[in-house]
């Protein structure tokens, strides 16, 4: 991703929290309780966890979900940081199998599932999700695929955005509604159904 000075994804700039070690406390706490319970979290029960004031949690995040989001970033920020280097199909491949370890992980797939569940009924939330969660991850997919679409590697007609649907959409469907299992292997069967549209004839 860019290495500028913007607000990474995540960061609020209203009420910004002074105190790093204290933010960092609550996100730990609200990323352990949400793994542990797999429910909704209000603030009161972050903050006990934390030993902090909900006043504080009020003033840095707009609501519990998008203090559990700022968590998740920040558990997972080390998946928008792909090596520029190699071909443009490896490094795509590679985005697939790290959405499957994310959203299969216990201390992130649990909590990432109440989100996205939350992002149905709540448009905060749903808004909050697609800017900070999904859009940061499509957009650095899409940068792969133009990157291979320059180079030849795959085809100059491609739709960016069907083949990121048809590479991701199925780990959320997964993760959401038929809760089949998510694994390496389902991550390389979508590799191999998709893998083949992407090269040039």
């Amino acid at each position: 991703m860019s290495t500028s000075s913007a607000p990474a994804p995540g960061a609020r700039t209203r009420g910004r929290p002074r105190d790093p070690a204290l933010r960092e406390r609550i996100l730990e706490a609200a990323a352990n309780l949400a793994m542990a319970s797999g429910v909704e979290l209000g603030f009161e029960r972050i903050a006990q966890e934390a030993g902090a004031s909900r006043t504080t949690l009020y003033r840095w995040w707009d609501s519990p979900q998008e203090l559990l989001l700022d968590a998740m970033l920040e558990r997972t920020r080390w998946s928008l940081d792909h090596d520029s280097e190699g071909t443009a199909a490896a490094r795509l491949r590679a985005q697939v199998v790290d959405a499957v370890e994310i959203l299969s992980a216990p201390d992130t797939g649990r909590p990432l599932r109440a989100l996205a569940a939350g992002a149905l009924t709540n448009e905060k939330v749903r808004t909050a999700f697609i800017e900070h969660w999904l859009s940061p991850r499509r957009e650095v997919a899409a940068r792969i695929l133009s990157d291979g679409m320059i180079t030849g590697e795959f085809r100059q007609d491609l739709d960016a955005e069907a083949v990121i649907d048809a590479l991701f959409s199925p780990i959320y469907h997964r993760l959401l509604l038929t809760r089949m299992p998510l694994g390496r292997g389902f991550a390389d069967t979508l590799w191999r159904i998709v893998e083949p549209g992407l090269s040039p004839a």
